[in-house]
């Protein structure tokens, strides 16, 4: 069971770096909706709210 939380949150952690990079870089949230799905194996529900949370926190900055 180790494993699978340390497999989800290097996950994760992949997750926001890939978004926070495509974020900086002015990638659209179409394209990165698609690449999350595509690599990450996500929904494309999943990967609007990621997407979502994860911007709100540059915004913050």
């Amino acid at each position: 069971m180790k494993e699978m939380a340390l497999f989800m949150d290097l996950k994760e952690e992949g997750i926001r770096a890939f978004i926070l990079d495509k974020l900086e870089d002015e990638v659209s949230t179409d394209v990165i909706s698609e690449r999350l799905q595509r690599r990450f194996g996500l929904t494309e529900e999943q990967a609007l709210k990621e997407i979502e949370l994860y911007s709100c926190s540059i915004k913050a900055e």
